[in-house]
């Protein structure tokens, strides 16, 4: 693709590849991926195409010093395109997404919907190993594999979150992206992908191989159970949606600029995940000039 001269970066060729195996993650917070199985992989590529066509509708940079400080703040070149895309996946969360996340809200109990999340949480576990090991945290690595092992036996599959209520493991979130940030690589411009909600090029790079190389679904696909990667995309989509669109929504109502909150929320987020603190030193975006 060919990017605007004020975007092009190395990087950015990088994105490719991250973005056609990227999965579908919190339309706020950029959660776990899901798993999209061979075929969603090349939906994924087709979508890739999309995007890279759009990364050249970029923002030119304003003129005015005071603008350009805040242009530069926010490092979102993009945002023209993205809130764009913003807006599409607003209509398709609302299409697709809400209506049958409404309805797994209704005739799930809580008790359900709980122990739906702890199977997937326990799933991801795995994955989660691998980068705490890459990140040099053999602490949490050892908690991590800690909490899947108990799980996924006196839990019963990780409905229960035994490891938690008994053993007192609480879980340590890690993923290629915070992984790389430890590494000290930087995030670069924010992205919203379409279906995939924000990003930056360093999360969907690292996302794209996590999802792509994920030793579970690696397991269950050798095994030819690649039905059960499905039926955990699906659980992911309603977990996600039951959790997230009731934010989203509030957002949206409550919001002058939906679009910017959710993009402070995403940077917010992130930044706590990755390093354990607030951002209280950078929140790009906050109070753009006139």
């Amino acid at each position: 693709f060919v990017a605007c001269p004020n975007c092009r970066d190395p990087l950015a060729l990088l994105v490719a590849g991250g973005i056609a195996v990227h999965g579908v993650v919190s339309p706020i917070t950029a959660g776990k991926p899901m798993s999209l199985g061979s075929t969603g992989k090349k939906i994924a590529v087709a979508l890739l195409l999309v995007v890279a066509t759009a990364l050249g509708g970029c923002a030119t940079p304003p003129t005015n010093p005071e603008q350009r400080k805040y242009f530069d703040q926010v490092n979102d070149p993009l945002e023209p395109t993205n809130r764009v895309v913003y807006k599409f996946n607003h209509i398709i969360y609302g299409m697709l997404l809400k209506p049958p996340a409404k309805l797994y809200t209704v005739l799930v109990p809580d008790a359900g919907q709980r122990g739906v999340h702890n199977v997937l949480e326990n799933m991801s576990d795995p994955d989660i190993f691998v980068n705490q090991i890459l990140e040099g945290r053999f602490d949490y690595a050892g908690i991590t594999l800690g909490r899947f092992i108990i799980n996924s036996t006196l839990g019963i599959g990780g409905i229960f979150d035994v490891a938690r209520d008994t053993f007192h493991l609480d879980p340590h979130h890690a993923d290629l992206g915070m992984t790389f940030a430890l590494w000290g690589i930087k995030p670069g411009p924010y992205l919203v992908l379409p279906l995939f909600g924000p990003s930056d090029p360093r999360d969907a790079i690292g996302l794209g191989i996590d999802t792509y190389f994920d030793p579970l679904d690696m397991y269950l696909d050798r095994h030819s159970l690649s039905d059960l990667v499905l039926a955990q995309s699906g659980a992911t989509a309603l977990d996600l949606g039951a959790r997230e669109l009731p934010a989203l929504g509030e957002i949206e109502r409550t919001s002058l600029d939906p679009y910017a909150a959710v993009r402070s929320m995403y940077r917010q987020h992130r930044y706590h995940q990755i390093y354990g603190k607030p951002d209280t030193a950078n929140t790009p975006g906050a109070n753009p000039p006139k």
